[in-house]
């Protein structure tokens, strides 16, 4: 009775996981609800079994630091409520990293399946995606969304411009699935395959996702052990360049979002001189845009007075606008658009720290890996998760609010994946 009361927990909690990249399509409640569940479960479970072993691990006692140091900076801000409202239970993701190790390495057949769905998943997306570039509407009635005067595909995301960082994100998940499914004579259909699915990035027109594929690809391609999917990238590389010069050149709405608006912020060219900061007048150089530039700098001041334990997580939207640190008229954002810029100014240099060594640590396994022929890398799902992780902590590019539930999601799902590589030796 007590196996079988154990078997079901375990049951639900697989469930909860195969269910989480699905629904993030669905927004940040669904996803969140389902991660918390499995986590509640899996410390339950944890608890009645008098299982501890797998917290014994460096991720967790990193994170738990981390952890403490966000929910210290939150008590010590000044809008307590608001930062403690955004990290008291950020602890939730650090447990679901640690119950994805565990119920796969459970029972690792399952991760098989796993993946066979991720490909599935995607193959739909892909589908539904090119159905609404070509006809104007996808299978559930959402139509192109226009914003600005540009036209984006989005998918079942409807008006939520995520569809990109979606696929980007998970683009890695979606290579591994590749070596796992077998299309035996038709396998020749994944190079087509990896090249629909990164024209569809391109399509959604979010300049970041394209950044982030591109990077995936190039360290995929170079890192990889499977020598037929390697094989296919290094194909799929000039297939998506003639791809994306054909798309580009018959779609000037992409171009001119892709190619003339990234070339005009990056270059201080996209506005009038009168619109400007006397002080910008002259700069040849942004970061990323005029706007990011001012939020960036403004976030710069807050971190100057708050050096070690920040402003407190999720405050930069109330200081942004006082006159000790606003710089322009676009200072204001509800977080600075940066991972790194916004834990100077709201966690401070000690978050900051913690996560810039988790980005160079994994960023100098792989200089070894490639560089120092060290084989440091056992199997393709390591490397895929190395992949994710370092796009995700990618520090040369604007990103999300830091503390945003879906985007943590995301963040902390291939860690689980990636400590399960290490410990597992029966692994593609």
């Amino acid at each position: 009775m007590i196996k079988f009361f154990d078997s079901n927990i375990l049951n639900i909690i697989s469930l909860t996981i195969f269910l989480i990249p699905v629904s993030l399509i669905s927004g940040p409640f669904i996803p969140d609800f389902l991660l918390s569940l499995s986590c509640l479960l899996f410390l339950f479970y944890c608890v009645k079994n008098k299982q501890s072993d797998f917290f014994k691990i460096n991720f967790f006692y990193l994170s738990s630091i981390f952890y403490f140091l966000i929910l210290i900076s939150a008590i010590l801000s000044e809008e307590v409520y608001v930062s403690l409202k955004s990290v008291a239970f950020y602890f939730r993701f650090i447990v679901f990293s640690v119950c994805v190790y565990f119920i796969f390495s459970k029972n690792l057949k399952i991760l098989n399946y796993f993946f066979k769905i991720i490909f599935y998943l995607f193959l739909f997306i892909i589908f539904d995606s090119l159905l609404q570039f070509i006809i104007g509407y996808n299978l559930a009635g959402f139509d192109l969304l226009v914003q600005n005067s540009q036209i984006r595909v989005t998918s079942f995301f409807g008006e939520d411009l995520k569809l990109g960082s979606y696929l980007a994100r998970f683009f890695p998940f979606f290579v591994y699935s590749l070596i796992i499914i077998n299309l035996k004579k038709l396998d020749f259909l994944k190079i087509i395959i990896l090249n629909l699915y990164l024209i569809i990035i391109i399509m959604t027109g979010e300049r970041t996702a394209i950044l982030f594929s591109f990077l995936s690809l190039i360290y995929l391609m170079i890192f990889l052990k499977n020598n037929k999917l390697k094989k296919y990238l290094i194909i799929t590389i000039p297939l998506l360049l003639l791809s994306a010069i054909f798309l580009l050149s018959t779609n000037s709405n992409l171009k001119d979002r892709i190619v003339n608006q990234t070339i005009n912020q990056i270059f201080n060219k996209d506005r009038p001189n009168e619109l400007k900061l006397e002080s910008d007048k002259g700069r040849n150089l942004m970061a990323f845009s005029y706007i990011h530039d001012q939020h960036y700098r403004t976030a710069i001041k807050v971190f100057k007075d708050n050096i070690f334990l920040g402003s407190g997580p999720k405050t930069f939207r109330y200081l942004c606008n006082k006159g000790e640190y606003k710089v322009g008229p676009d200072s204001c954002s509800t977080h600075p658009h940066n991972t790194y810029i916004q834990l100077l100014a709201e966690t401070g240099i000690f978050s900051f720290l913690i996560v810039t060594l988790v980005f160079l640590y994994f960023l100098s396994l792989s200089i070894r890996e490639l560089f120092f022929r060290k084989k440091i890398f056992s199997n393709n799902l390591q490397i895929c998760m190395i992949c994710c992780i370092l796009i995700n902590l990618w520090p040369l590019s604007p990103s999300g609010n830091f503390y945003n539930n879906w985007l943590n999601i995301i963040y902390f799902f291939p860690v689980g994946f990636y400590i399960l590589s290490k410990t597992s030796k029966d692994i593609l």
